[in-house]
């Protein structure tokens, strides 16, 4: 890490966990203000997370810090958004009018192009109801790209092992 690196780092107030099951915290930048989640993720999402950073899109979050820890650690620090997911949204009853669900899906779509025009492209992997907030002022944000990948036309597959719900191999 360089010293620029730890100098913007030492700027973030550690404000405590987000979650209790995963090790993700919530900063706050104390020259902006701004809230942050910090993570500590695989080096090998860095092209990902890099070119999240370097282009910024609304239905994305911001990524505030993308620095190698080491060989194998990435630390991301990006923006927090209050709001609920669309998991949360549907479990407590809410219901969106047609114009409103397809308001969402154009909006997902448009957090999903620039994505796929990446040069290579990145493929996100995990497009889930749990992954799209609905924010506090109505927006749509894809979250969550700790499985996103770059497309290697030269490998069919990446993943051989999954579980489903129930901890089951298949």
């Amino acid at each position: 890490m360089t010293r620029a690196e730890e100098y913007r780092l030492s700027q973030y107030q550690h404000l405590g966990a987000l979650r209790e099951d995963k090790s993700i915290d919530l900063v706050r930048n104390q020259q902006t203000g701004l809230i942050g989640v910090q993570k500590v993720i695989s080096s090998e999402l860095y092209p990902v997370y890099l070119f999240l950073k370097e282009h910024t899109n609304p239905y994305l979050p911001v990524i505030y810090e993308c620095i190698q820890l080491d060989e194998n650690r990435l630390l991301i620090i990006e923006e927090y958004e209050t709001g609920k997911n669309l998991e949360e949204c549907l479990e407590s009853g809410m219901k969106f009018s047609e114009e409103k669900a397809a308001g969402m899906i154009r909006d997902l779509c448009m957090a999903l192009q620039p994505l796929h025009d990446a040069k290579p492209p990145i493929i996100c992997r995990d497009l889930k109801t749990e992954n799209v907030m609905l924010t506090a002022d109505h927006r749509i944000k894809l979250i969550d790209f700790d499985i996103a990948r770059q497309y290697q036309p030269e490998k069919h597959r990446d993943t051989v092992m999954m579980v489903s719900y129930d901890g089951q191999l298949f």
